[in-house]
């Protein structure tokens, strides 16, 4: 092997805390050469292994004190006292918790480029979401599972059996999770927040559910309306969350100005605007408030779409023609539904919220964007042994 010596400053060596004896995995690939510290934990995953039975039996003997307590001698599948309610609640709850304990583990690599204080602000929102989105997962499943198994039930032994595989399986899944998330996940954490959330709604309210509107979703005439409430509230904290993240990496590439702090005070008015929709829902004593606050939703979008050149600059020409002609394409279907009547209300509000939540989402990448390619670059030096090199040649 070839001998290679690499300078590096002193910021990075006090930043990613390197010594002399530190082993690297070096990767190449499409002309780019990475370093990658080595863990030199070799029980990690031993453990993360151990860490996940041990949660998983702690959390079947919960289940199986529950269904004694409750007195079932055969244990349904489905149902308010079921295998997939066990899941919802007990395997919701130890998820919940290895997941933390994990993300906890995990903090230092996360805080590495930024401060530790955004860490612990987001936990809370990060930790609730993941747990949203586990919980809706699993009602999907049990819906379609009760589609599936119609009025199954099991023994004892084999139901503890199931519960325990399942919990296993979601403890596995958590864990992994905790260990991968990071910061650059936020966008995609609150996708899967509105997507579960919304599929999950429309699901339950069956095939009739567009002859109303979007909105219906969340009124107390659907079914499980609080599904749609709920992924809109915590997509509103995420959106908080991730603000507060990007405003305070951003500080080190882009001079805090009253530009930015204008812009950061927008971007959190319309995030906690879009929580206010959910908990405020369309129903007959929400109504006035409902429609003012999804009106002060479109004018807010409408500021930032516009106002995006004068506050954030930097981020670039392409950006501004891909904002410019998703305002063109909002103002097309607002003439499209109300003047011309060509689409209905549901499909309005549904492309009308796609192309809105989009470039909300592009924003937040491109900020991120921003930030990655300022962030982490530094001037090395490499030095190759000329002897090694010419019995190379």
């Amino acid at each position: 092997m070839a001998k290679i010596k690499i300078s590096v400053p002193d910021e990075l060596v006090k930043k990613y805390d390197l010594h002399n004896d530190d082993d690297f995995k070096i990767t190449a690939r499409n002309g780019e050469i990475r370093l990658k510290k080595k863990n030199h934990d070799s029980n990690k995953r031993q453990f993360n292994v151990i860490g996940i039975l041990i949660a998983s039996i702690l959390t079947s003997i919960a289940f199986w004190i529950f269904i004694n307590a409750v007195h079932l001698h055969q244990v349904p599948l489905v149902g308010t006292n079921s295998i997939a309610s066990g899941l919802i609640v007990f395997g919701g709850l130890s998820g919940m918790i290895l997941f933390s304990a994990y993300f906890i583990s995990n903090r230092k690599k996360i805080t590495v480029a930024y401060s530790a204080k955004t860490f612990w602000r987001t936990f809370p929102v990060i930790v609730i979401s993941f747990v949203l989105i586990l919980s809706l997962t699993l009602m999907g499943i049990a819906w379609g599972l009760s589609r599936l198994f119609t009025g199954i039930t099991f023994g004892h032994v084999v139901a503890m059996m199931l519960f325990f595989v399942f919990v296993t399986a979601i403890n596995y899944i958590m864990v992994r999770i905790g260990l991968a998330v990071n910061y650059g996940m936020l966008t995609t954490i609150m996708i899967l927040v509105i997507t579960s959330g919304a599929v999950m709604s429309m699901a339950s309210n069956g095939r009739n559910w567009w002859q109303h509107n979007l909105s219906f979703l969340g009124t107390k005439h659907a079914n499980n309306s609080w599904q749609f409430n709920l992924t809109l509230v915590f997509s509103s904290l995420l959106m908080v969350a991730l603000v507060d993240y990007i405003f305070v990496s951003l500080r080190a590439v882009v001079k805090n100005t009253w530009r930015t702090i204008t812009l950061r005070i927008i971007l959190t008015i319309t995030a906690l605007d879009v929580g206010a929709v959910g908990l405020f829902p369309n129903n007959a004593n929400f109504h006035v408030l409902h429609d003012k606050v999804a009106g002060y939703l479109v004018y807010l979008i409408i500021i930032l779409i516009v106002g995006i050149r004068w506050l954030l600059p930097e981020v670039g020409k392409r950006f501004l023609a891909l904002s410019y002609g998703m305002c063109v394409g909002l103002v097309i279907i607002d003439l499209m539904f109300k003047p011309l009547h060509i689409i209905s209300l549901t499909a309005f509000e549904l492309i009308a919220f796609i192309l809105a939540f989009g470039w909300i989402l592009i924003l937040f990448d491109t900020m991120i964007g921003i930030v990655e390619d300022e962030d982490d670059k530094y001037d090395v030096k490499i030095e190759i042994d000329e002897q090694v090199k010419k019995n190379a040649d």
